[in-house]
């Protein structure tokens, strides 16, 4: 009894939760549990990472993109690097891990489409003015023996649920 309530009080001193790491609750600064983590097969890790405010601009920017080459093919790319990528958007895709960027500078949100290479999308997002995410660079790194295995698994029927669905035609 005297252990129980000192272990209460450590939680209670320090403001530690007790949550265990795949409740579905945010931490103190509001930031999902399944953030800054790496790439899982852990359905609720997935699950929550679906449900993120960063994947929906991820398939905002993706889909901004596919509309602004269908109607402007020469205009200037917003996103860098969209258009090396461009055949890829209008397929399904999975959000692996999304975190801080190392340098402090914005998020990083890495993904994966479900057609094509096995390769690991990076998209970085900077937060505006107002306080809002903004999708700024989308990139692409080879992945390595262990990330393709991943990818085969992530790419399994069981973890279909999990899939963005591509933008749709506008």
């Amino acid at each position: 009894m005297k252990i129980r309530i000192l272990l209460v009080g450590i939680l209670i001193i320090t403001g530690t939760t007790a949550f265990p790491a795949n409740s579905e609750k945010k931490d103190q600064f509001g930031i999902e549990w399944c953030f800054d983590r790496k790439a899982s097969l852990d359905e609720n890790q997935l699950r929550c990472l679906r449900s993120l405010d960063e994947t929906q601009i991820v398939k905002n920017g993706l889909a901004d993109s596919l509309r602004r080459h269908r109607t402007c093919p020469k205009c200037k790319e917003v996103i860098a690097d969209e258009n090396k990528y461009l055949s890829y958007y209008k397929y399904p895709f999975l959000v692996i891990s999304a975190g801080f960027h190392e340098q402090g500078t914005g998020i990083l949100v890495h993904f994966i489409f479900k057609q094509g290479p096995p390769e690991i999308f990076d998209a970085f997002m900077i937060v505006n003015d107002n306080n809002v995410n903004e999708f700024r660079v989308i990139d692409s790194f080879p992945p390595t023996r262990q990330m393709i295995r991943l990818v085969k698994r992530f790419r399994e029927k069981k973890f279909d649920q999990y899939w963005v669905p591509g933008p749709q035609k506008n």
